[in-house]
Parts: C-alpha cells; structure tokens; sequence
C-alpha cells in the first residue's frame, strides 16, 4: 500500500524530490524518496515505527502540502482492548507522530475489511473529515490536523461519502438519500442541522 504526495498542491521542491509513503512488511510507514539514480538520499525514513507505538499503521494520507501525513493504527494496549486511532506524523520524520484521534473504545470496529478509517484532509492542512466507526454507526467527524484535540461529530449513517469545497470552508456530504452542505464555520457553534442544507439525492 503506498500513498504518493499530491501533486494539484504539492510544494515547490516536490517535482524535484518526489515521494511515497509505504505501508512495509512490518506495518510500519516509510517515506522514500523517488530517484533513478539509487543514493543515500532515497533509502527509506522510518516516519511511523509500528513497534514503538504497538500499532499497526495503514492508509497514509498525505497533507495538501505534503509535509505530514495521517496514518490510520490500530493494534491492543496491555489490558487487550483494541486501539484504532489516527496519528500525524511529518514526512521527514522530523517530529515523533501525534495521536489525533482515538475510536470510541466500545466501538473498535473497523469501516470495512481491513479499514480502520477514512481520512481526508482539508484544502487549507489545519482539519481534516474522517469516517470512523461508533457505537451509532458510521460517524462523520472533523477534527485537528495539527494535534490531538476534541473532534467534532457531525452525522452519522451510511452510504456516507463527502468532499471538500476548494476553500476549506464547505464540505458536500452524501448520506443515505441526502446530499447536505456543512459550513465548517460551524464547527464547535449551534448543530449540524443548523448548518446544513438538505438536496434530494437523485
């Protein structure tokens, strides 16, 4: 499994050094540098070690920028509960990964075989749309793309498919029969029905 860094946003230096995020053998998330000629430079970085943080890691998602990623783990802590949480990590391996957010510990269960989440960051790299699973269901959520902070619920059911508006301020979100426009502005002020406008689905 291998994620690239985007290229509509990706930085100035990124044609020169362009990159990939690997899932390897031992679920942890490497970082290599794409090269044709072989060199010091491309040998894989270690961005998110499964054995330090008795996790395996998966679906590395790359910011806008393509400075960090958010990487889905999931493993068991000492009492045998199951974990499923997303971390950030830095593509350059600079900064230790930061937990971001954490499955209801009564909910560990995973969005569909072999997904733990779904993750997408916003335009803008400050929050990012999950889908994890809850004890409601499949939950939609923003949270902090840059720390562990609470996340916001948003709704939840199912099929539940979203995207973002091109300046970060808007989300689009197909739920079951519904389209719905979620200002993100919102976040954290009123409901989600407040800020929501319903389309029929055709």
């Amino acid at each position: 499994m291998v994620g690239p860094m985007p290229h509509d946003q990706a930085p100035e230096n990124s044609q020169a050094n362009p990159k990939l995020a690997v899932v390897s053998a031992e679920s942890n998330i490497d970082v290599r540098r794409i090269s044709a000629i072989p060199s010091d430079d491309t040998a894989p970085i270690v961005v998110a070690n499964s054995a330090e943080q008795k996790l395996r890691f998966s679906w590395p998602c790359w910011s806008p920028d393509g400075g960090a990623l958010l990487i889905s783990g999931n493993g068991n802590d000492d009492d045998g509960d199951v974990r499923m949480e997303v971390w950030r990590v830095m593509g350059e391996g600079s900064e230790k990964p930061s937990l971001v957010f954490s499955n209801d510990s009564d909910a560990p269960s995973m969005i569909a075989p072999g997904v733990p989440h779904y993750v997408n960051w916003s335009p803008s790299g400050r929050i990012a749309a999950l889908v994890a699973q809850t004890r409601k269901g499949m939950m939609l959520h923003l949270v902090d793309a840059r720390r562990a902070a609470p996340a916001q619920a948003l709704m939840a059911g199912g099929p539940l498919y979203f995207a973002w508006a091109p300046d970060s301020q808007a989300l689009a979100i197909h739920n079951g029969m519904e389209i719905l426009l979620f200002d993100t502005a919102s976040v954290g002020r009123g409901t989600v029905s407040a800020a929501r406008e319903g389309l029929a689905a055709s």
